[in-house]
């Protein structure tokens, strides 16, 4: 697969991101927009490989990915918690003992991952549950985050642009599926999306932002109230 460079975000903030992807490349998939949209840049290279970490948090069932993606036939490798240790790790420990675990098996020769940048913290209410990102994968050359310049708002608009229906992805830091709509993630995405004055109606992308005070929980998806 060819290099592949695109600039995305609005006008006032607008990033180039490129990629030069491998022979065999991976790719950690969580349910989420991020991964979601990164999958839908990469999905065309010949020998792409799914990973998806089965744990208590932080990341959705392989089921839950497929539907985020949008195709139930999706091939997806699970690596479950309970085969990488015993005792109780918080997520970001887990992800180091899995990538340790990809590399062992030597299937691909670099993973990617949707990690993205944490945005100003000024624009949110809720910060008992920041996110603490990595920013740099320079000290690790197996791992790639083309996505660590961007915010939540320009990975939206890759959305946009690549025609990534993101409607079923999960943004929630609570809740394993469905969106509690107060968390910092849940704040994350609403902001993101007004910054492009869109809204999620029922998982599809209308004009218009309706105040942060009028949206409902709808089964998995936010919905706004009229």
């Amino acid at each position: 697969m060819k290099m592949i460079q695109f600039k995305c975000g609005p006008e006032w903030d607008q990033r180039l991101i490129t990629i030069r992807p491998k022979k065999r490349i991976g790719l950690l998939v969580s349910g989420g927009i991020d991964s979601t949209v990164l999958y839908h840049i990469l999905k065309k290279h010949p020998k792409l490989v799914l990973y998806n970490l089965a744990n208590n948090s932080g990341y959705a069932s392989e089921n839950h990915v497929r539907r985020a993606i949008g195709n139930p036939n999706l091939k997806i490798n699970v690596i479950k918690e309970n085969d990488l240790t015993d005792e109780p790790l918080g997520l970001d420990a887990l992800l180091e003992l899995a990538v340790d675990k990809i590399i062992s098996k030597k299937q691909v020769d670099e993973l990617y991952t949707a990690s993205n940048a944490v945005p100003p913290t000024r624009e949110f209410k809720t910060l008992e549950d920041l996110p603490d990102r990595t920013w740099r994968f320079d000290t690790h050359p197996f791992m790639k985050g083309p996505f660590l310049p961007l915010y939540k708002f320009h990975i939206i608009e890759l959305a946009i642009k690549f025609k990534v229906n993101f409607g079923d992805t999960h943004s929630c830091s609570r809740n394993k599926w469905g969106m509690c709509g107060h968390c910092f993630a849940c704040e994350e995405r609403y902001w993101a999306m007004k910054q492009f004055d869109i809204s999620e109606i029922d998982g599809k992308i209308v004009r218009g932002v309706y105040p942060e005070s009028k949206y409902i929980i709808s089964r998995s998806r936010i919905k706004y109230a009229n």
